[in-house]
């Protein structure tokens, strides 16, 4: 059976030519579903050579049962580094 997945929150930070981006995810089997049947989070790293970016690392996790979601835009990330990320939704640098 197929799924669509659908980002509902972004937290990327940049210092100079490094970037990570965390992109909150919900998956479903149709789009008209109510209810997703999975939630998880990917992690991206990036680097930028003055030309482009490139995409270094990507990791993923689903949420498992019993785990929550932090306060800020559903994603779960863990508390001590709420701090350092923000919760605008700049695109990824291309």
């Amino acid at each position: 059976m197929a799924s669509r997945k659908k980002e509902i929150a972004r937290h990327t930070e940049q210092w100079g030519n490094i970037l990570q981006a965390f992109s909150t995810y919900e998956s479903r089997h149709d789009a008209k579903d109510v209810m997703p049947f999975a939630r998880g989070i990917n992690s991206f790293q990036l680097f930028s050579d003055g030309t482009r970016w490139w995409i270094l690392t990507i990791y993923w996790q689903e949420r498992r049962a019993g785990e929550s979601f932090c306060r800020r835009n559903s994603s779960h990330i863990p508390d001590e580094m709420l701090g350092a990320f923000h919760h605008l939704r700049p695109s990824v640098p291309e």
